[in-house]
């Protein structure tokens, strides 16, 4: 672009991606794994594996298959592709290593689909399993009807597996630019972007995501599907909880354990709901709703902050495991 063209003020404050808040992501993004990645992370597993006995055998391996799904989505997110997303328009620009190696368009949009959608969904399973494991760990001594057999439990974590997987086959099916891409990227607020390295995958134009719209439907379905069973496992452990602090039914010391492992969890729930779910309700809402009317300040925040957010998930929730563990030698391997 032209010096002239640094000055343009461009249609959806698009001249501030373009003049700093892109670079300001794109750092954020390839800065941030060395400290998760090469600190959080490996004192997690340390953690885990060597001082977690209050956590139970299920409850450990479960930790430690999500922590290994929450790593390579935080690699992906972080350093392979390094999505932003380009609010009010339905796409996403890639400035990772892989879409700046050159490679053709269609591959790349293979590439970017598929491992992406995967890590995305790959993190439920594990978090499903924990939730299943607290819940019984919960109400193992009271008289709750609202119990699940491990068979119970293996038969819906199949079915949501296998909802989940229909994700995959929707962003690698139906992730793809729309018929008019060519024309929206003439436009002067996304023009700039094809002078830069990475790449554009542009689905449609604000409100139209074209072909993408049969993905959004086959997520809005999960959502749809796996939410209100999460609440409900998640409102019934609390009553039992406090059923359990009212009636004194087991010792202090036993009691104080269990609901710090249990608090651990269901906080990392409310971590979960900040930074995994609302950056997913952001991206999608974007995509099949036309917020242009908006202002243009707005839209710019949402671009620059959603997936800094979405990136901050796994860091969080390790975080929240490291300081809230009953595990009292963790302040100690930290201070």
């Amino acid at each position: 672009p032209s010096a002239v063209d640094n000055f343009t003020t461009l249609k959806f404050n698009f001249h501030w991606d373009r003049h700093f808040a892109l670079s300001y992501v794109n750092s954020f993004q390839k800065w941030y794994p060395l400290l998760s990645l090469l600190t959080v992370h490996p004192l997690i597993f340390y953690i885990l594996l060597h001082k977690s006995g209050t956590y139970g055998t299920d409850i450990k391996w479960g930790y430690v298959v999500n922590q290994i799904c929450l790593l390579v989505h935080e690699f992906n997110f972080s350093f392979l592709f390094r999505m932003v997303n380009l609010i009010p328009y339905a796409g996403l620009y890639c400035g990772g290593p892989l879409c700046r190696t050159g490679l053709p368009h269609w591959m790349l949009m293979k590439l970017f689909q598929i491992p992406l959608s995967f890590t995305v969904i790959a993190v439920i399973p594990p978090f499903q399993f924990l939730l299943f494991r607290m819940h019984e760990m919960i109400v193992s001594n009271t008289q709750s009807k609202i119990r699940f057999s491990n068979r119970t439990q293996a038969v819906i974590m199949l079915a949501q597996c296998v909802l989940l997987s229909m994700n995959v086959f929707g962003f690698a099916h139906f992730g793809k630019d729309s018929d008019d891409s060519e024309e929206l990227l003439q436009r002067s607020e996304l023009a700039w972007l094809t002078h830069r390295s990475g790449t554009i995958f542009l689905f449609g134009s604000p409100g139209n995501p074209e072909y993408f719209i049969y993905e959004v439907h086959i997520l809005t379905l999960s959502i749809t599907l796996i939410t209100p069973f999460v609440c409900l496992l998640a409102i019934h452990s609390a009553l039992m909880i406090r059923q359990q602090v009212h009636h004194n039914r087991t010792s202090s010391r036993t009691q104080t354990m269990k609901n710090t492992v249990v608090a651990v969890f269901f906080t990392q729930i409310i971590g979960i709901l900040i930074f995994y779910v609302s950056p997913l309700v952001i991206l999608l809402l974007t995509m099949v709703f036309d917020f242009s009317f908006l202002p243009a300040s707005i839209l710019a925040y949402c671009r620059f902050a959603n997936m800094p957010l979405f990136l901050c998930e796994p860091m969080m929730l390790s975080l929240i495991f490291l300081f809230r563990s009953p595990t009292r030698k963790v302040n100690r391997l930290i201070f």
